[in-house]
């Protein structure tokens, strides 16, 4: 099924970008009367906005002629970012190797999605700086890169995304059904019943999503994204909150930091370890992606040139991408915390990359040894 969905999707975007038409010469002050539906229909250093031509701002295009700059702030910014995705891919690369030589990854388990995931993101996260930054310092004159390669690399990175944020509930399930308690026939099949959906969920909402890019439809991307941010808000907090009870049922009594006397045995103390770890990592993500709809919302909506010159898209794609680059480091990290016991024995700690500080618990050994509550779907024995 998924070589014909990714057949069907590159076949789609090779016809998408075939179709692209060159955009039309500049003509002066005309240019600003020309209406138009998409962004190719504006000649090169212009965008379409509110139905006219108008001067693309983010790139730091200004001026009557639309050929004076302003992009100097964008440049630095923009350069701290790609070193930063470079700097986040090196970890995520550092990860797959202590993993894959501790036998602890499986690209088929859930926590093996969502560090593949991290990879591909942070990937076209990469390429999407890169064309941003060609465009700003004049290497793509014409837009042909802006206007074939953005499209396609943007919806690469939103199926990457996606995948990897919808799995993370996927890798909790699964430390729940592997709980003493929890383990029964009965929660399996819920189990495998709710990953289907969560799976069939992924893929017709990133599908959609990359289509609608490649057509060229951003406004409906934009409202479309927001929609399933808002469906993922809402099953990392219900997800989360349920799952923390299952696996410690006086989780909440508790609280987040108990005193050791709290606690009758190792395996108790560990599952409320397993569920704070859950709560936490859910609480932050959900922080990062309330952030990612304000500035996915700033970046569909570019206010005109001449009002505010290009702050509003300039806070909208930089803020978008630092928020994934963050997420990525916060999904990564956790993926190691359910490797930690491999990692350790292969003399690897379960460290924190930059962009992906999170305050988990790490489990002490003597705990990981009474229950097999933290095991996640990566570390399997």
């Amino acid at each position: 099924m998924f070589s014909l969905r990714g057949s069907f999707l590159l076949l789609l975007a090779l016809k998408a970008v075939s179709v692209n038409a060159a955009r039309p010469a500049f003509a002066g002050n005309m240019s600003f009367a020309l209406t138009c539906e998409l962004e190719i229909e504006c000649p090169p250093k212009m965008f379409c906005y509110d139905g006219l031509c108008d001067c693309y701002g983010y790139y730091g295009h200004t001026g009557d002629d639309c050929q004076e700059s302003s992009a100097a702030g964008q440049l630095i910014m923009l350069a701290a970012l790609l070193t930063s995705a470079v700097f986040q891919q090196y970890q995520n690369f550092l990860t797959l190797y202590q993993l894959k030589k501790c036998d602890a990854f499986k690209a088929g388990t859930p926590a093996g999605t969502v560090l593949l995931a991290c990879c591909s993101s942070t990937f076209f996260e990469a390429c999407l700086l890169t064309v941003y930054l060609l465009v700003t310092i004049g290497a793509d004159p014409d837009y042909t890169v802006n206007d074939t390669a953005r499209p396609l690399i943007f919806g690469m990175l939103v199926i990457g995304k996606l995948t990897g944020m919808f799995a993370i509930p996927i890798m909790w399930m699964e430390i729940v059904v592997k709980s003493p308690g929890n383990n029964s026939d009965e929660n399996k099949k819920k189990y495998k019943q709710l990953t289907r959906i969560i799976h069939a969920t992924t893929i017709i909402s990133s599908s959609v999503v990359f289509i609608l890019l490649l057509l060229g439809k951003a406004a409906l991307v934009s409202a479309l994204f927001v929609l399933i941010l808002l469906m993922l808000l809402a099953l990392y907090q219900i997800a989360s909150r349920k799952l923390a009870i299952m696996i410690c049922k006086n989780f909440w009594e508790l609280g987040l930091t108990p005193s050791e006397d709290k606690f009758s045995n190792n395996a108790e103390k560990s599952g409320h370890k397993a569920a704070k770890n859950i709560i936490v990592v859910s609480n932050r993500v959900f922080r990062l992606i309330s952030a990612f709809i304000c500035f996915l919302l700033v970046f569909s909506r570019t206010v005109k040139q001449k009002s505010i010159p290009g702050i509003v898209p300039f806070l909208g794609v930089n803020g978008f991408v630092a928020i994934c680059l963050m997420m990525e480091g916060i999904c990564r990290n956790y993926v190691r915390l359910g490797s930690q016991k491999k990692l350790q024995k292969g003399g690897f700690g379960v460290g924190r990359g930059m962009f992906g500080m999170s305050k988990v618990t790490a489990l002490t050994t003597t705990a990981m040894s009474s229950t097999t509550v933290e095991q996640s779907s990566v570390d399997t024995n």
